[in-house]
């Protein structure tokens, strides 16, 4: 699939919340221009149009970033675009579009600083994509596992 993106993707943390999908909130993996993927620790139930892979639009969603790495909160408008479940951990994986309204601008010099970024992370002997997501993936395994939190508790872990 890497060979069809048309920007480059920056893994990064922080806590996604879209009660319409989900009542827990989700874990953000990484970011792009264009889009992100995240995480929940639950079955989410999504549905595409029949005919999305013709370019319809499907259902749009707002999403709540809480982004630790700047101490922001951002909502963005995005639609899903593809899906995963982890039938091992009940894990759902999904990767959003986003679209260029509410906070994108914001997002939009988020991303923008990861770029910039790039060469001092190289620098420090950090900058390996593949150390950074299995970081992101020991993160997620530590939070979530197998086992169910309450949603009070949940929030506030991330």
């Amino acid at each position: 699939m890497d060979e069809l993106r048309k920007y480059e993707r920056f893994s990064d943390f922080g806590r996604v919340e879209c009660k319409r999908l989900c009542a827990f909130p989700g874990i953000l993996c990484d970011v792009s221009h264009s889009g992100l993927k995240t995480i929940f620790d639950a079955d989410v139930s999504l549905h595409f149009d029949e005919s999305f892979e013709n370019e319809s639009v499907t259902d749009e969603y707002e999403l709540l970033l809480h982004l630790p790495r700047e101490s922001i909160s951002l909502r963005l408008l995005a639609i899903p675009v593809w899906k995963y479940d982890e039938r091992r951990t009940s894990r759902t994986h999904i990767g959003f579009s986003l679209l260029p309204a509410l906070d994108f601008p914001l997002y939009s010099k988020y991303v923008d600083g990861f770029e910039e970024s790039a060469d001092d992370f190289d620098l420090l002997g950090i900058g390996d994509e593949d150390w950074a997501r299995k970081t992101v993936s020991d993160v997620v395994d530590a939070l979530c596992g197998n086992r169910v939190f309450e949603p009070r508790l949940s929030c506030q872990m991330i």
